[in-house]
């Protein structure tokens, strides 16, 4: 026997409460590909599973759950919830309150930010307009969502897909996938880059800088100047180891001999000093022999 809406809504709520004393808390899971934080898995008011593609209509009962297979699966609010609500809402518009098509309150189980066995009957939705949403038509997201500051900000939403035929309301869930995990990209093992052994840069050795050895200044040779004397063959002439006459004019070559030794030793300077010395010494030494021997001569006469 088909129920009316009143008695189909306390009979929700009296599996509801039965069902609170026995609630399994179940992790939220993958996050779906149509935006929902978990998938949500229907049931009807016997507890049954019910499985996509059966089609419902606007007024049927439906409980929502976290589990497969489980109908008190319970959804996990943030701990900083405050409020949850069950919605109807236009696919990307989920958590943006002030855009929902219809709403209602529901509760948490308990002292808890979990939320259990949700009722989430499309008429159930009183606020704002569920009955244009039906006559519309479309493609819509239907779930509960917790909130804080008031019903304002969303802080995690549970959906699924729905698609309603215009006028009559009948819908069918399309179906759920969670978003797939990325491949973790592997790491690449880093290859050691070997370290260049540094080459040793040759120290040069520093080329001596040779000394110049300077070269000696030469000390010129003094330059003998000759003697004055007698010259080969003259009538004045002295030869020596003769018998010791000395010719008319001797005295007067002596004088000149002696005369230009003089000169020759102020005109040569220090250099050529003693073979001028050596020269004139020899001179007078002749012209005192020549001297004595005169003199001799004469007193022997």
């Amino acid at each position: 026997m088909k129920l009316n809406k009143k008695t189909r809504y306390a009979a929700a709520g009296v599996v509801s409460l039965a069902l609170v004393a026995g609630a399994s808390s179940a992790a939220n899971a993958a996050p779906q590909i149509n935006g929902s934080a978990a998938p949500v898995y229907m049931y009807d008011t016997n507890a049954a599973q019910v499985p996509d593609g059966h089609v419902w209509a606007w007024d049927d009962e439906l409980i929502g759950s976290s589990t497969q297979g489980d109908i008190n699966g319970e959804f996990t609010c943030p701990a900083d919830s405050t409020n949850v609500f069950a919605f109807l809402a236009a696919p990307g518009t989920e958590t943006t309150v002030l855009t929902w098509k219809a709403y209602a309150g529901l509760g948490f189980n308990g002292a808890t930010k979990n939320v259990l066995n949700p009722f989430l009957t499309p008429l159930s939705l009183i606020n704002n307009s569920q009955g244009a949403a039906r006559a519309a038509g479309g493609n819509y997201s239907l779930g509960l969502a917790c909130t804080k500051f008031d019903g304002v900000a969303v802080t995690a939403a549970f959906f699924r897909s729905i698609s309603v035929v215009p006028v009559t309301g009948a819908f069918t869930f399309l179906p759920q996938a969670a978003v797939a995990a990325p491949t973790p990209t592997p790491t690449a093992t880093p290859t050691a880059t070997p370290t260049a052994t540094p080459t040793a840069t040759p120290t040069a050795t520093p080329t001596a800088t040779p000394i110049a050895t300077p070269t000696p200044t030469a000390t010129p040779k003094p330059t003998a100047t000759p003697t004055p004397g007698v010259t080969s063959g003259s009538s004045d002439s002295f030869t020596p180891g003769s018998s010791g006459t000395l010719t008319s004019g001797s005295s007067d070559r002596l004088g000149s001999t002696t005369n230009h030794a003089d000169k020759g030793l102020a005109s040569t300077g220090t250099a050529n000093t003693l073979p001028f010395l050596v020269s004139a010494m020899l001179a007078l030494a002749a012209g005192a022999g020549v001297i004595i021997a005169r003199r001799f001569r004469r007193v022997k006469k």
